[in-house]
């Protein structure tokens, strides 16, 4: 099955190689569930979020922070079983440390890796930029701590882990940027590694082998791009593969079938 929440002020939900488009005006109240087998859609009633970030955990797809409204963040998860058809969604016991949106999270066994975002410690306090990596625990005693401090300030990003290993590819600081940081998650160590061909924020990832695919972006805060690289985390190199036949950003990808073909 396949999910897909609500977003606001005219962000784009698209399944990258289907091309499937849906445009909000508003933070939408509801989740679609997309059947493969019969070819039909789904809803179930959801509180309503955008800018969040979301993950499989044992059976269950899970949405981490985001936006409530115009306003105000949330540091709660909401979780639903994806095999059971007629499921509805569930609090999690577990919390992000912080109200976060725009940020990015990766789960590896029963942690939570969230990375940068917009972070708000208090309702209506003026939001600021997060520079920090979180590990969350998943089980309980549902624990967080911080393992370090990124070179600095990023948001709208993307994150995939290889190898033990977090790497953070562009995404908003003060500018938009082209920047890859890697996170020894073994030796507690934070570097550079060589950037993107160009600087990109608003885009999705997908981790195929030891590469990041970055797949439609944002390249200035006008410009939408059709563009694939494909980031070899190992080397450093970058790939151009070749281009969509629409311009996408704020958008989403999964990689189906055998990843290691």
């Amino acid at each position: 099955m396949f999910f897909r929440c609500g977003r606001r002020h005219l962000h784009s939900w698209r399944r990258a190689e289907e091309g499937l488009e849906v445009r909000e005006e508003q933070i939408r109240k509801s989740t679609e569930c997309f059947n493969w087998i019969d070819q039909t859609w789904t809803s179930a009633v959801f509180e309503g979020r955008s800018h969040t970030s979301s993950f499989l955990y044992q059976g269950q797809m899970v949405i981490a922070g985001g936006l409530v409204d115009y306003k105000n963040k949330t540091n709660t998860l909401k979780c639903i079983n994806v095999r059971d058809a007629a499921a509805t969604w569930k609090d999690s016991d577990c919390k992000l440390p912080i109200r976060f949106s725009s940020h990015t999270v990766v789960n590896h066994n029963d942690l939570l890796f969230l990375a940068g975002g917009y972070c708000q410690l208090i309702e209506k306090e003026i939001l600021k930029q997060s520079d920090t990596i979180y590990e969350v625990q998943l089980a309980p005693p549902y624990s967080s701590k911080i393992l370090t401090r990124l070179p600095q300030e990023i948001s709208y990003h993307g994150m995939e882990m290889f190898d033990q290993k977090l790497f953070i590819l562009g995404g908003f600081g003060l500018e938009i940027k082209a920047s890859v940081v890697q996170y020894d998650l073994i030796k507690n160590e934070c570097k550079e590694r060589p950037p993107l061909p160009y600087a990109v924020d608003e885009m999705a990832t997908v981790l195929w082998r030891n590469n990041v695919l970055v797949i439609g972006d944002e390249s200035t805060r006008s410009k939408c791009l059709n563009a694939v690289i494909m980031y070899d985390v190992i080397t450093g190199r970058s790939q151009m593969l070749p281009c969509m036949k629409h311009k996408r950003r704020v958008c989403t990808a999964v990689l189906t079938g055998n990843r290691n073909e």
